[in-house]
């Protein structure tokens, strides 16, 4: 009850010292300022008041393990000095890693594979995350991209959205490499990416691999070491640092090795970057390095060290599993140990000065340490061991121990500031203070600094003090001292006085500091009366002076003004300092439909815009001149008259002027183009008319009698305003004779006309322009019966027309003509032409023309020169056209040729008939060359005849050659006495036609050693044979002939043979008597070698059959077929006669010819195929020959 008394006797008296400061300041107000709405006007000025904070928890990230990618475990949150539960959260499992604060939102994964999200101000819970797996290594998030990376027991890498979804965003599976991949590293965030170390164990080897990944999950690097990484990499900005096995390793953020350094024994710390060296424990030791790589240290404790280290002020701390921590100086390595409550497998924090351990003793105790005394500033008990890393965030430790999250501490730190006012009232140049009261609203002792902003350059102000230390809860006053200006310029000062607690957030109030000024100004025009004319602008000068204290803006308008008039002003806003006077220009444009005398009156207005309803008005008077003006307007200036006759045009009188007024109509000038002779009455008496008023009069104009078809005449008349004689206007009138149309047209040429398709028939035709003016006739062809569908081109006298022009009563002889086009079908057809003027007035003319036939046969060939040898044949393919204009006997003729050569397709006529432009396409026959042809060049046609008369014809030549074989070089290697000898024989068929079965033959002493055969060798290629020859001493001719029977007609036998002399030296040995032995033994080599190349090279040659020869085109002399030929010759009854062999061999010599290049491609293969590795070889490709060279060297 006492509280609440004491609580309302403090607010009644602030609320009484508040409406006293506010009555005393208005009581000065008033006693010097007598313009009370001023006062109250200034009483409502807005004041913002920005509020006053209250207690607020500081925010720090915890975004890593031990803190930030450093991994320095320290934060620069305020912390308690007692063992304060904050709060205590319970899981289904235990924790898994170290806990992580991001934006005051804490983040827990347990073993049974959920992430959840919990509220660090009171521990509840937001959200769970399933992860589908079960989590391996420790939590890491980038600060500024709003992602979580974890890795999981299934070799899965998962990235988790955190900012706009709590959801998975990506899985990204790692290979397996035969064995599951270990993620036991916590990732590490870099520029645009991270880190993640995987680790391998398949029971022999061990390897990690270093992935970098981009901030999607995309793979961009991966490099590979030997041993296992348990720890996360740190960064310092720049370079990795990461422990694989046991060793240490320097990489770029390219995943390129600077250095590595062997600490002898396996590392499952992470390693600390502090002041440009790094800390890292290995087993019992712990050791620093320079950023080179170079060790600068290392001690060596009781036991292993599982913890990474802290750094603080020049020393390095060590926590190990004996119990002890150990303080080394960074600079000379000496150390000291002091004892702890356990053994430690935790990395320690610091924050605020205090250092925090956790034990994994089974009562699972947590120690805060004095970072300068290392004493013991308190200890709690969490009931689990702690094996996982602690957390600081935002004032608050973070210990998970079992399946529970302890938290710590709690510091709220906060200030608030309370005015005694918020407003006050200044006269010019007076000052006076505002007294703000300044509070700790935390739970912690701060140090608040002070600020103050926002004050107008011509305001003063100032604060008592910048700086005031205050216990938690504890208000202290300030005092903010403020100065008006004498001359106005900003007439309100708000500044802002803001309170900081560094690390925290601020506290700000604004307040209201408000200058008494006055608002006057003087408003006048220096000549408000002028006269104007209709639709034109007279400016009106207009003064305005400041006559108040301060600078202000005035705004400018027009109040009022006539309808129909326009005002305009020079600005609508201006802007004055104090006494300064400035010109502004109204602009009134009278209306275009303004009377004589009319008078308008406008109001201008000028209002201050720091006080609206302090304004002032000026008013013009505008009086509009009288204006005379008489205007005249023909709706169709422009008509046409009959010779003889008249028209009437109306002339529309407009009164342009602002008065009565009438016009004086009078003819001013004439202007005749062919004839005199016009005439001009004026029928209506002028009327007097109002402004803007009007009246029509008719005017009649006749035309002369002999007035020429087309010819005008121009009539000028003025329209002279009475009020003014100098004011006038005019209108010119046209008249133009009309033209008469009228034509006669007669044919003047014979009835009957022949021509052919291609030539050009002419008529003459007789024109009459019966008008009186000159006229456009125009000539075409209507139709034509019987009907044909084709456009003729038209000629006038040779030249190519449209239409043509006939004089007034004359005459006109037109040479008209079309040209017949081709193609067109042998008929009588009869020509209607239609002959128009350029009114429409038509006469038809028929005309009659016998279309004569036209016999044409185009004879197309597929080639025009043919090649071939004695005793073979050539197809010879063509097509035929009807290129004439009616249906056509047709007879196919030979001539230049033997006939006996020349053999028809059986099942195709040498006659047709064939109808306009039908064709018969692939016809062909066969030129049989006989075996005692002579070569020579034949030039002969084919003829097409139409009832005995040539209408198309194809030249051909045929070109009988011979086949030309010549060697071109003989290549042997280095003959060797017992060993075989390879001869490469390069020869060509130098003609073009081909041959077939070509025989080269080695001899040797006059003796045949060996041959070859080629089937077909087509003209201009070359061919490779190779001939082998058992070597022996002595002096040797080899000779190499080609078609060595001449069973081949060539045109030059003498370069069929090659001749060289061998000389092959006998060794030493050979002089003794062991001829026997070593003939025997030459014996055994060749039959073992014998066997072993059949065993190796020899295959089993395809069976070829021989192909049955198609000759079912040809028909003989005999009268029979080829069919039945064959069919005699099975039965017995007659032999195969030889031409039939020779024509076969013929037929499949011109289809290797006309064949298509896939089609021989094929052929050359098959041909390949069918090759026998007997006695005589066929053809073989250089590569298959170096191969049979090297195997007769190796034999």
């Amino acid at each position: 009850m006492k509280l609440k008394i004491k609580v309302f006797a403090c607010v009644l008296i602030f609320i009484i010292s508040y409406l006293n400061g506010i009555a005393f300041y208005e009581k000065i107000y008033y006693e010097n300022f007598s313009d009370s709405r001023f006062a109250q006007e200034q009483k409502n000025v807005k004041i913002e008041h920005l509020g006053e904070s209250r207690a607020c928890v500081e925010m720090n990230d915890w975004y890593c393990l031990q803190g930030d990618e450093q991994h320095t475990g320290t934060s620069s949150s305020r912390m308690l000095d007692s063992n304060t539960t904050y709060w205590t959260t319970y899981f289904d499992t235990d924790i898994s890693a170290s806990p992580i604060v991001i934006n005051g939102t804490c983040y827990i994964v347990t073993q049974n594979g959920y992430l959840s999200k919990l509220y660090l101000e009171n521990g509840s819970f937001i959200t769970n995350l399933s992860l589908g797996g079960i989590p391996t290594s420790p939590l890491s998030s980038s600060p500024t991209n709003g992602k979580i990376v974890i890795g999981l027991s299934s070799g899965e890498i998962l990235i988790i959205s955190i900012v706009a979804n709590f959801e998975i965003s990506r899985r990204i599976p790692l290979v397996s490499f035969g064995t599951q991949a270990k993620l036991l590293s916590g990732a590490l965030f870099i520029e645009n990416g991270f880190i993640i170390a995987s680790s391998y164990d398949n029971g022999t080897d061990q390897w990690t691999i270093v992935y970098k990944f981009d901030l999607t999950g995309n793979e961009l690097q991966n490099l590979t070491f030997a041993g296992m990484c348990t720890s996360t990499p740190a960064f310092d900005g720049n370079s990795i640092y990461i422990c694989i096995g046991s060793k240490l390793y320097l990489l770029s953020q390219s995943l390129t090795l600077a250095w590595s350094q062997d600490l002898g024994t396996e590392i499952s710390s992470s390693p600390v970057v502090y002041g440009g060296r790094v800390g890292i424990t290995a087993g019992s030791k712990g050791f620093l390095f320079s950023s080179s790589g170079v060790e600068l240290w290392s001690i060596n404790t009781g036991n292993v060290i599982y913890t990474s280290p802290l750094f603080r002020a020049g020393y390095a701390y060590f926590a190990s599993s004996d119990g002890r921590l150990y303080i080394v100086n960074i600079t000379s390595g000496a150390n000291t140990s002091i004892l702890m409550q356990g053994e430690i497998v935790s990395s320690p924090v610091q924050a605020d000065g205090k250092f925090y351990f956790a034990c994994s003793n089974l009562m699972g105790t947590v120690q805060c340490l004095n970072a300068t005394s290392n004493e013991e500033v308190w200890q709690a008990e969490t009931g689990s061991p702690i094996v996982n890393s602690l957390a600081i965030s935002s004032g608050v430790l973070l210990v998970p121990a079992g399946n529970v999250l302890h938290a710590f501490g709690g510091v709220k730190r906060g200030v608030s500031l309370i005015p005694q006012t918020y407003t006050k009232y200044f006269s010019p140049g007076c000052e006076s203070n505002f007294t703000i009261y300044v509070k700790n609203e935390g739970n912690v002792a701060d140090n608040v600094e002070l600020y103050l902003s926002e004050v107008p350059e011509d305001w003063y102000a100032s604060l008592s003090l910048t700086q005031i230390f205050l216990q938690p809860n504890e208000i202290a006053p300030i005092l903010l001292n403020v100065r008006a200006p004498f001359i106005r310029v900003d007439s309100t000062a708000m500044p802002l006085v803001t309170a900081v607690i560094p690390g925290c957030m601020s506290s700000g109030i604004r307040l209201g500091a408000v200058l008494i000024v006055n608002y006057d100004f003087s408003f006048e025009c220096i000549d408000a009366i002028k006269d104007v004319k209709v639709n034109s602008t007279v400016t009106y000068s207009i003064n305005i002076t400041n006559l108040g204290n301060i600078d202000e803006n005035y705004n400018i308008s027009v109040e009022s003004y006539p309808s129909g008039w326009n005002p305009h002003l020079s600005t609508e806003n201006i802007h004055l300092e104090i006494a300064e006077s400035k010109m502004l220009y109204l602009n009134v444009t009278s209306p275009r439909n303004a009377l004589a005398n009319e008078t308008a009156r406008i109001i201008v207005k000028a209002t201050s815009t720091s006080k609206p309803e302090l304004s002032k008005t000026i008013v013009t008077t505008t009086i509009v001149e009288p204006m005379y003006f008489m205007d005249i307007e023909c709706t169709l200036p422009n008509k046409v008259v009959q010779p003889g006759g008249n028209v009437t045009f109306w002339l529309h009188i407009t009164n342009r002027g602002n008065d009565m007024d009438s016009a004086i109509l009078n003819l001013t000038s004439v202007i005749f183009d062919w004839s005199e002779g016009w005439k001009v009455n004026f029928s209506q008496p002028m009327q007097i008319i109002a402004p803007h008023e009007f009246f029509d009069v008719p005017v009649t104009i006749t035309a002369p009698e002999n007035a020429t078809a087309g010819k005008s005449a121009i009539f000028t008349i003025n329209s002279t305003s009475c009020g003014n004689n100098s004011a006038y206007d005019f209108i010119s009138l046209t008249s133009v004779v009309m033209q008469k149309f009228d034509i006669d047209a007669k044919n003047l040429s014979s009835n009957n006309f022949y021509a052919r398709p291609g030539e050009s028939v002419s008529f003459q035709i007789l024109i009459n322009n019966l008008g009186n003016g000159p006229d456009f006739v125009s000539l075409k062809i209507d139709s034509i019966s019987p009907y044909y569908s084709f456009s003729p081109s038209y000629y006038y006298n040779d030249l190519p027309i449209d239409e043509i022009i006939v004089q007034p009563f004359s005459s006109l002889i037109v040479n008209f003509s079309f040209i017949i086009p081709s193609g067109t079908p042998a008929n009588n057809y009869t020509f209607i032409c239609n002959i128009t003027n350029q009114v429409g007035k038509f006469i038809l003319l028929n005309f009659e023309v016998n279309v004569l036939k036209v016999h044409l046969v185009t004879v197309r060939v597929l080639q025009s020169i043919y090649y071939s040898t004695p005793g073979k044949s050539v197809k010879i393919t063509f097509d035929i056209i009807n290129k004439g204009n009616c249906e056509d006997d047709i007879l196919l003729s030979i001539t230049g040729l033997v006939e006996a050569w020349i053999v028809w397709q059986n099942s195709i006529p040498k006659n047709y008939t064939l109808s306009i432009g039908e064709g018969k396409s692939s016809l062909f026959f066969y030129v049989a060359i006989p075996l005692t042809a002579t070569p020579s060049w034949n030039i002969f046609e084919i003829i097409a005849l139409s009832s005995g008369t040539v209408v198309g014809h194809a030249k051909l030549n045929l070109s009988i050659e011979l086949p030309d074989l010549k060697i071109v070089s003989l290549t042997y290697g280095k003959p060797n006495i017992g060993s075989w000898l390879n001869m490469n024989i390069t020869f060509v068929n130098d003609a073009k036609v081909p041959t077939g079965n070509v025989e080269v033959v080695l001899f040797v002493n006059g003796r045949t050693i060996a041959n070859d055969k080629i089937t077909i060798l087509p003209p201009f290629t070359y061919h490779e044979a190779v001939l082998s020859w058992f070597a022996q001493g002595g002096k040797h001719e080899i000779i190499i002939r080609l078609d060595p029977s001449n069973l081949i007609n060539e045109s030059n036998e003498s370069n069929n043979e090659l001749r060289e002399i061998i000389n092959i030296k006998t060794s030493e040995k050979a002089k003794f008597d062991y001829t026997g032995l070593v003939i025997l033994c030459i014996i055994l080599l060749i039959v073992v070698a014998s066997i072993a190349l059949f065993t190796l090279f020899i295959k089993k040659p395809k069976k070829t059959e021989t192909p049955q020869e198609d000759l079912s085109a040809f028909t003989f002399s005999s009268g029979q077929t080829v069919e039945e030929l064959r069919k005699a010759y099975e039965e017995g009854k007659i032999q195969k006669p030889k031409i039939d062999e020779e024509a076969a061999a013929d037929l499949r010599e011109y289809d290797e010819m006309t064949k298509s290049k896939p089609e021989l491609e094929s052929d050359k293969e098959d041909a390949k195929n069918e090759v026998l590795h007997t006695d005589n070889k066929t053809t073989k490709s250089k590569p298959e020959l170096e191969s049979d060279k090297e195997d007769a060297k190796n034999e």
